[in-house]
């Protein structure tokens, strides 16, 4: 087969609208870079589904193959990566987050001990090898020594990136001083290291001190989980109910329109809890795109500490620097406008200034 050199082959299951934005966003600069780009998104899961895509990346006449990395089902793909390795194809793997991540990930899902430790098995046995017979493996967090043992030199360690066209800015207008700090946390789950009940237990302290303004959180993504069930234990003790609401899943356009209506955005607060500590976070890019200062306690690649829109607090479960933000939020909020924060995310987000680090030398 005569492979065509200007041509990518990008291929991922579906893991969400978050996710499938971030693939398209990718093909989007690839296209704008001049390649020809083919993407396949497969919706279902199973034996079935892995197969289709071995079959489609084997039969592709793309030189390159840009695979988001499937981490437990990686063992599957091992003898279709030597095929392509024949076909003189070059293979990217776009790992969403550490493979050590998503093991203690696995820790925190309601499963069983057998199904749990299945999962954990796969992705020790498969993902080591999928790296080594990789040409380059973009990492969005620092990987543990044990997966990237044999790879390292071809792991690219890199932020995230946004599709700076699909989100304009937010029509966002501030009084000098304000009586409600409306704020906003977003996750396709509510999971354990989004860390919002770091949020939480601060705004029980504030409103039991009786301080202004009044802070109110609205939570976006699936509520059906257990770090929920522990946010209303603390809602419940603090006398919370009217101030934090749990809305659900909600579509993009919705969502852009509520970044209209707050003032500070929440990105992830407890990666500690998986034992990560450098992420680039997507909803941060997010935020930043829409124009939303935000919150973050992650070492990030792509926002150094002293950003004045980024408000960075410690990555474990302290709630002081969270209260210094409410006492704060007012003063430090002239020191920047929603446009200065969007021009960042154009600057240095944007996935056409990524797409170029991951191709680099290949």
């Amino acid at each position: 087969m005569k492979k065509n050199d200007n041509k990518i082959f990008y291929v991922a299951k579906s893991d969400g609208k978050g996710v499938e934005n971030k693939i398209k966003g990718f093909c989007n600069a690839a296209a704008h870079a001049g390649f020809d780009v083919e993407l396949d998104i497969e919706q279902s899961a199973g034996p079935a589904a892995i197969n289709r895509q071995i079959q489609k990346m084997i039969a592709s006449d793309a030189k390159y193959i840009v695979m988001r990395s499937p981490t437990r089902n990686c063992i599957f793909f091992v003898w279709c990566f030597i095929r392509l390795r024949l076909q003189g194809k070059v293979i990217i793997i776009d790992q969403a987050s550490p493979a050590s991540t998503y093991v203690r990930e696995v820790n925190y899902q309601d499963r069983s001990f057998l199904n749990k430790t299945a999962k954990k098995l796969l992705t020790y046995m498969g993902c080591p090898l999928i790296f080594m017979l990789s040409h380059r493996v973009v990492e969005y967090g620092i990987e543990s020594s044990f997966f990237h043992f044999f790879s390292g030199s071809r792991t690219l360690v890199i932020g995230n990136g946004i599709d700076v066209e699909r989100m304009s800015l937010r029509k966002k207008e501030y009084p000098d001083g304000i009586e409600i700090l409306p704020m906003i946390g977003v996750g396709a789950r509510l999971e354990s290291w989004h860390g919002f009940d770091r949020v939480v237990r601060a705004m029980g302290e504030w409103k039991k001190q009786g301080r202004s303004p009044r802070v109110i959180l609205d939570l976006v993504g699936d509520p059906n989980t257990p770090h929920v069930q522990e946010m209303k234990n603390i809602i419940k003790t603090y006398g919370l109910e009217d101030d934090v609401r749990f809305l659900g899943t909600q579509p993009a356009e919705t969502l852009n329109a509520m970044y209209d209506r707050e003032s500070l955005a929440i990105s992830s607060l407890a990666n500690f809890r998986r034992r990560l500590y450098n992420a680039s976070v997507l909803k941060s890019r997010e935020y930043c795109l829409a124009g939303i200062p935000f919150v973050s306690a992650d070492d990030d690649p792509d926002f150094p500490t002293q950003i004045p829109f980024r408000f960075a607090i410690p990555n474990d479960d302290s709630i002081d620097a969270i209260i210094d933000i409410f006492e704060s939020f007012a003063e430090r909020r002239k020191q920047f406008t929603d446009e200065d924060i969007r021009k960042y995310a154009i600057e240095h987000l944007s996935f056409d200034v990524k797409f170029k680090d991951i191709m680099k030398g290949l």
